[in-house]
C-alpha cells in the first residue's frame, strides 16, 4: 500500500534505528540468552522503519 523508499536515499529516521537500536531492547539479552538455553537461537532483527522482532528457530542437532 505504502511507496517503497528508494534504497539510494534512505530516510534519516531509518539509518539512526538501524545503527543504534531503542534503549528498551536492552531488557532484550536476558530473553536471548535464556531462549538460548531452552535450545532455540534467538536474534533480533530491525526493518529499515525500524521496527524490531524476534527472529527465533529452534536448534539443529
Amino acid at each position: 500500500l505504502w511507496p517503497a523508499p528508494s534504497p539510494a536515499s534512505p530516510t534519516p529516521t531509518s539509518n539512526r534505528a538501524l545503527a543504534r537500536p531503542r534503549t528498551r531492547s536492552t531488557q532484550r539479552p536476558a530473553l536471548r540468552d535464556h531462549l538460548e538455553t531452552l535450545g532455540f537461537n534467538a536474534r533480533l532483527e530491525a526493518d529499515l522503519t525500524g521496527r524490531e522482532r524476534f527472529v527465533i528457530a529452534r536448534k539443529r542437532d
